[in-house]
């Protein structure tokens, strides 16, 4: 397995020897500085570009990222859904590559990256080609704090974990796992997991993240 330096050796060459390419950022686990560093941190990075289109219609400078084993297109398989999206302003690849790192890829139209740049506390400039990007602060993950609740959010997660759970006993009771197994997993689970995250927030005075 390529290590951290290697790979961003790896994107830095990638990105400067690409014309196209005018910026490059990362975020995600990679830049914060309270996550555990371990292997399976992906590689979150966005390519600032001047022509989108240009890196769709013709794959051949990924191949120096290395043997790709498995790539998933998510703004494309979004369509399936009916998710719109103007592919010449962004786009995005997830690439595993054969030595098990993670490349999660996003093209971004400069001049149309700054909200996601300049508003992510989680996000480090690592090339700036023409000084088209603005500095920001050190990257951190207070952008990813628990959110307070309001009563009002309190009173209505609450209720609906209660509500839902007694559908989950009534899904056993007519032998419909699947709908019993789908309203525990899919709502129950995720009220519990809303309420967890606030104790969690209050033992902390929400100055917590939890997986940023």
């Amino acid at each position: 397995m390529r290590s951290e330096f290697e790979m961003i050796d790896t994107i830095l060459c990638v990105a400067k020897e690409n014309e196209h390419v005018r910026a490059v950022y990362m975020n995600g686990s990679r830049v914060n500085p309270n996550a555990e560093k371990d292997k399976y941190r992906d590689f979150d990075v966005v390519f600032v570009v001047d022509d989108v289109t240009v890196f769709r219609e013709d794959w051949a400078w990924m191949a120096a990222f290395g043997e790709i084993a498995v790539l998933q297109e998510p703004y494309l398989n979004n369509l399936a859904w009916g998710e719109e999206h103007d592919f010449s302003k962004s786009y995005s690849w997830h690439l595993l590559f054969g030595d098990w790192n993670r490349l999660d890829l996003t093209l971004a139209l400069q001049g149309l990256e700054l909200p996601g740049y300049e508003n992510d506390s989680l996000a480090e400039l690592l090339l700036d080609k023409d000084g088209c990007l603005p500095a920001i602060p050190p990257a951190n993950d207070s952008g990813y704090y628990i959110k307070k609740q309001t009563a009002a959010q309190y009173d209505d997660v609450t209720n609906n974990f209660w509500w839902c759970l007694q559908n989950v006993a009534k899904g056993i009771v007519r032998d419909q796992l699947t709908y019993a197994m789908n309203m525990y997993g899919q709502v129950v689970h995720d009220t519990l997991e809303k309420m967890l995250n606030w104790y969690i927030g209050m033992d902390h005075g929400f100055e917590v993240a939890l997986g940023a």
